[in-house]
């Protein structure tokens, strides 16, 4: 664990913010690389990008601070300082599709890609960026795991978030090894699927069976909705919603 890179009297260069910029840098070039293979309007696919990052930061960070917001009601100062942690992956994920929704809707009207060709080229740099914000978690110790026993390749001595060290669930290093799992899985079958969209919602149910089998083994503070986290029913719900629009997707598309 390595919060802090550079350190000087004037600036500080935090591991996370590294680690966060280069998943987005690699993302924004992941998603051109593929606006060009599925459509060649690679510009549209640019745009797409950036107003999908902005909206992205705006949802994972609103999402953050108002399920912290007995902490942040005392420190609004730091409401927007997300480069120092605390980023929501649902709200992301939530403000980005949105975003991507409504470039869709508006540019569909000059021949410009439908949302679900968007979907599709995004996935693959949600996967990426997964794997990058799961690395700067471990570096910073936010999503840490609960204290446990077990085989040396899921249970580490890691630190909280407030630098208590302890054996507990790999989660960060887990979360980014899944990720980078699921990436691949997606870009090697990505162009085998039979229409615009499949793609897209097979990283769904990638990500939702994922994210639930993450979060039973984060130990950080966070919402519950009855006896489960709040980030396991919606990795639940992604799941569901991913895999049923693709099989009723699928069975339309058969003979």
């Amino acid at each position: 664990m390595h919060p802090v890179i550079l350190h000087t009297k004037h600036f500080i260069l935090y591991t996370y913010t590294v680690l966060l910029a280069g998943s987005i840098l690699c993302g924004l070039v992941l998603v051109w690389w593929e606006g060009k293979r599925l459509s060649g309007q690679s510009h549209h696919y640019w745009n797409a990008a950036f107003y999908a990052l902005w909206a992205g930061i705006i949802g994972a960070r609103g999402s953050y601070v108002l399920a912290n917001w007995t902490y942040f009601s005392e420190h609004l100062d730091e409401v927007a300082r997300f480069w120092k942690g605390g980023l929501s992956w649902y709200g992301g994920l939530a403000g980005g599709l949105v975003a991507l929704g409504l470039y869709g809707a508006v540019t569909r009207r000059g021949k410009g890609p439908a949302f679900w060709m968007l979907a599709d080229a995004f996935m693959p740099a949600l996967l990426l960026g997964s794997v990058g914000g799961w690395l700067a978690c471990w570096m910073s110790g936010c999503a840490y795991g609960k204290p446990a026993l077990g085989p040396s390749w899921l249970v580490w001595n890691l630190p909280d978030i407030y630098g208590v060290r302890e054996l507990r669930f790999a989660t960060q290093p887990l979360g980014a090894g899944l990720s980078l799992v699921a990436f691949i899985l997606l870009w090697l079958t990505r162009r085998r699927w039979p229409a615009p969209g499949f793609n897209f919602l097979f990283g769904l149910i990638l990500l939702g069976g994922m994210g639930y089998l993450l979060e039973l083994t984060r130990g950080d503070d966070t919402l519950y909705w009855g006896a489960w986290r709040a980030g396991q029913w919606l990795s639940l719900g992604m799941l569901i919603t991913g895999a049923g629009i693709l099989l009723w997707r699928w069975l339309r598309q058969r003979p």
